[in-house]
């Protein structure tokens, strides 16, 4: 599991001097607009760190719409041809899926332990591979959401048509930090419409131990290569420079260039797909169609929830074990279910471990747990954020496996 430290968010927009008016002589004066840019842009280019977003990282309902699918949607769709390209879509998932298994690299392409997915503009998964890992419906779109926050517009960085990004580290998304993603847009007259992305778990990651799981970590910097969402395909091409960064990151270079590059080629095969679909039905039906799947199945779990009776349940389980000393440490679990909400309370839980890897992000929990609606509960829904969605999660910030 990664590491528990989420880092700070430090931005410079909370500086306790970005005022809106300053004093002089005990009067108050109000900025003009012009001086107000000025501050705004001195602030925006003074920005000292930026670490995970702790907004981004609690949330994992879907998005709210946006213009474009609030648009597309109230004009109405073709259920018909939503399924077309759902299925279609599908197809194009699991054809992506075993190309990474067949010529990924690392051992856990081997066992299947990766999934390839269509995301919503927003980051919202709507479809993943029938095969590969669920648990990963519940923590893709973190990353993506990153993006479209921080990078969108940020002047150095940018989305543009053929740019691919490279994820690794768990506090941005993700189950831990030894799966590596590619996540490309799909753009269409300047707009995102949506995401294809590959996230296979590579092991190696240059930690302490190979493998990228170690045992013997104590510390953040024990835990190899941490990536944030970062460019490294740019308009198509491979960027070598942050190629050669992250290939002296870990102990097999071979083996990173490999598989960023099936990743790159899956992500390709879907986009190809993609682009058929688009300019055969047209960007609407697309969209709506992507769109449409995340709500009916948040709708749809909402329906189940509210035919469950009224109740809670309460569990509690221990780990026996840091990895280094026998010691019980307590997960504590309450499922709440009234009309058509369900609530998952983790307060309770054991305190974070300072000096051990077992400690895991909130967002890694939450994966576990959309595992078992998605595996045991209801293994008929699509693999969708719009699963987990309408389920609330409460935790204690700082226990061991719900930091946030």
């Amino acid at each position: 599991m990664p590491k528990n430290n989420q880092g700070t968010h430090v931005h410079a927009h909370n500086h306790p001097h970005a005022h809106n008016h300053h004093t002089h002589g005990g009067d108050k004066k109000v900025l003009s607009a012009e001086e107000q840019a000025w501050v705004d842009d001195f602030m925006n280019e003074t920005t000292l760190f930026l670490g995970p977003d702790p907004a981004i990282m609690r949330h994992h309902s879907i998005a709210t719409r946006t213009p474009l699918e609030e648009e597309v949607l109230k004009k109405g769709g073709d259920p018909l041809l939503y399924d077309r390209i759902r299925r279609r879509l599908s197809g194009s998932l699991d054809e992506a899926f075993e190309m990474c298994e067949s010529m990924g690299a690392a051992p856990g392409a081997k066992w299947a332990d990766l999934s390839v997915a269509v995301y919503t503009a927003s980051g919202d998964v709507c479809y993943m591979s029938n095969r590969g890992v669920i648990a990963f419906a519940a923590v893709l779109h973190h990353p993506i959401r990153y993006i479209m926050k921080y990078w969108k517009d940020e002047p150095t960085v940018g989305i543009h048509p053929g740019d691919g990004f490279f994820h690794n580290d768990a506090r941005f998304g993700c189950v831990h930090n030894t799966d590596q993603s590619m996540l490309t847009p799909v753009i269409r007259n300047g707009e995102i419409i949506a995401w294809v992305g590959a996230t296979i778990h590579e092991g190696e990651n240059g930690a302490c131990e190979p493998g990228g799981m170690p045992s013997g970590s104590e510390t953040p910097f024990d835990d190899g290569l941490r990536g944030s969402p970062m460019k490294i395909v740019e308009r198509g091409k491979l960027r070598r420079d942050l190629l050669t960064f992250l290939q002296h990151s870990t102990r097999d270079p071979k083996l990173m260039l490999a598989d960023i590059k099936v990743k790159m080629g899956a992500v390709r095969r879907v986009m190809d797909i993609v682009d058929r679909m688009i300019d055969e039905y047209g960007i609407d039906a697309f969209v709506g169609a992507i769109r449409m799947t995340v709500e009916d199945v948040e709708n749809e779990v909402r329906r189940r929830i509210a035919a469950m009776p009224d109740g809670m349940v309460t569990v509690e389980q221990f780990v026996d074990s840091t990895l280094k000393e026998n010691i019980l440490i307590k997960f504590a679990c309450k499922i709440t279910v009234k009309g058509d909400h369900m609530t998952v309370d983790l307060r309770g839980s054991g305190k974070e471990i300072i000096n051990r890897a077992i400690n895991s992000p909130l967002a890694s929990t939450k994966a576990f747990f959309a595992q078992a609606i998605l595996n045991h509960w209801w293994p008929d829904l699509p693999r969708s954020t719009g699963a987990l969605s309408p389920i609330e999660i409460i935790s204690d910030e700082g226990t061991w496996g719900l930091l946030l």
